[in-house]
């Protein structure tokens, strides 16, 4: 811009000094024009504001970790009074979701014609991402003055875990139970005295309908049999921060997270009933029963969208945790503490329940294998993720 000024004058220049040597008349029309010209280049440019636009969509509001998304945007310039090299300036979340960058494309927009382009991108933890566009610049006919025009074009994207399937260990522990719900969609033990009735659940053997019942009533009514058994697990995924550094935190929780969803799809699909309790505060905790597809998608979509927690700790898990609630259940704890220690704690709180404890542990580094537990790198995972 400053190079295109500096010709401008030479040549004004130039063109003055020539007429003084010609008739006053010239000289004075040559000096009204080099004063006229960038007057109404500036005006044109000014008064072509409302005329450059932009548009920018994305092809979708949710994606997975490292899962590749477009963004596109379509720049508009309807004046024939600019020069139709364009910029734009848009604000993108680093990959790691912790810092913004700008970016700016160099753009070629003839006059009354669009120009459509995209960008692709990734994230690498999850969250909810901002991306937007801040402005667009553009320069008169002379390329005297650059033109900034802010724009407010924002949009949201979410980042969810990302689907690893890491064949873990399904444990559980048969218990004398009335058959409330069908885990999965395979059919449970039914004998002996009926109970009682409750509505039906997806997955339900129809055999065991009550239809006198259900003809009464708008749905169907499941008989419930004492004598019924399931299986009864527990997964619990420890969302502790266990490392100084903010973005290994995020990182490493992402992984625990789809751990345990491998866990739970692993549960799912070998119709073990069980619960999720996860932490989502020091000394707070969530609990839920899943025993049906709906609750399944309840579940896991609240681990999903759950975040680290600083000061917690693995144990912390179980405080406030009835025993009976996981008394003579198989419990699979999913977490990525840092020491030992944490291991040593946890094995010696689980002394005095009659149950069978497992563990996966999400580590850095490749470590010693341990009886009862089952170690991940977070590289194994993310590349898994991958697809690597």
């Amino acid at each position: 811009m400053y190079k295109s000024r500096l010709i401008y004058l030479g040549i004004v220049t130039a063109a003055f000094i020539f007429s003084q040597a010609l008739y006053e008349k010239i000289a004075f029309m040559t000096f009204v024009i080099a004063l006229t010209l960038p007057l109404l280049s500036i005006l044109l440019a000014l008064l072509s504001y409302p005329l450059v636009s932009v548009k920018m969509k994305m092809s979708g509001v949710s994606v997975r970790r490292f899962e590749s998304f477009a963004v596109f945007f379509t720049l508009k310039n309807r004046s024939p009074f600019i020069l139709p090299a364009l910029r734009l300036n848009c604000r993108l979340a680093a990959e790691d979701g912790f810092e913004t960058q700008l970016i700016q494309f160099h753009l070629s927009a003839s006059v009354g014609r669009g120009r459509d382009f995209s960008r692709a991108c990734f994230f690498s933890n999850r969250g909810v991402y901002a991306i937007g566009v801040e402005s667009v610049e553009y320069f008169d006919f002379l390329r005297l003055i650059k033109i900034k025009k802010p724009l407010k074009k924002a949009a949201d994207i979410k980042v969810t875990p990302g689907v690893v399937e890491l064949s873990p260990p399904v444990m559980s522990e048969r218990r004398q139970q009335e058959n409330s719900a069908y885990a999965g969609t395979a059919p449970l033990l039914s004998g002996g005295d009926v109970v009682g009735v409750r509505e039906y659940v997806f997955g339900d053997n129809l055999k065991n309908a009550h239809w006198k019942l259900s003809a009464k009533s708008d749905d169907i009514i499941m008989k419930s049999f004492a004598e019924d058994v399931y299986e009864q697990a527990v997964v619990a995924a420890d969302l502790s921060a266990y490392y100084d550094d903010r973005r290994k935190n995020m990182a490493m929780t992402d992984c625990v997270v789809e751990t345990a969803l491998s866990v739970m799809r692993a549960y799912m699909q070998n119709s073990v009933r069980f619960s999720l309790i996860f932490n989502v505060g020091k000394n707070m905790t969530r609990r839920f029963t899943v025993t049906s597809p709906a609750e399944f998608f309840e579940a896991s979509s609240a681990l999903a969208d759950a975040a680290f927690v600083d000061g917690g700790n693995v144990t912390e898990l179980f405080y406030g945790v009835e025993p009976d609630f996981i008394s003579g259940c198989g419990v699979c704890v999913i977490s990525s503490f840092g020491t030992d220690d944490a291991l040593k704690s946890l094995k010696k709180l689980f002394i005095d329940y009659k149950s069978k404890l497992s563990v996966i542990r999400i580590t850095d580094k490749v470590l010693p294998e341990k009886e009862g537990v089952l170690t991940y790198t977070r590289e194994y995972i993310e590349e898994k993720i991958k697809g690597l």
